[in-house]
């Protein structure tokens, strides 16, 4: 299932000061799609993710990121 591969494949480390979300999973076969935010402070990361299922398991096969910017008040 490709959202257990998002909600797994996150490795432990330092805690950093930032949100995270699954925005959307569409699947298609063996094939899909996901939209994940990483928000911090100043800016959120929004990363479109391509993946296929080889050998019963989900793998990344291409990545495209987006960098918003928070307005200053």
């Amino acid at each position: 299932n490709a959202i257990e591969f998002f909600k797994n494949g996150m490795k432990p480390g330092p805690k950093q000061n930032r949100k995270t979300r699954i925005v959307s999973v569409d699947i298609a076969g063996d094939a899909a799609f996901a939209k994940l935010e990483i928000e911090y402070a100043t800016f959120t990361f929004v990363d479109y993710m391509h993946l296929l299922k080889i050998d019963e398991e989900w793998k990344i096969v291409s990545k495209i990121s987006h960098q918003e910017f928070f307005k200053k008040n």
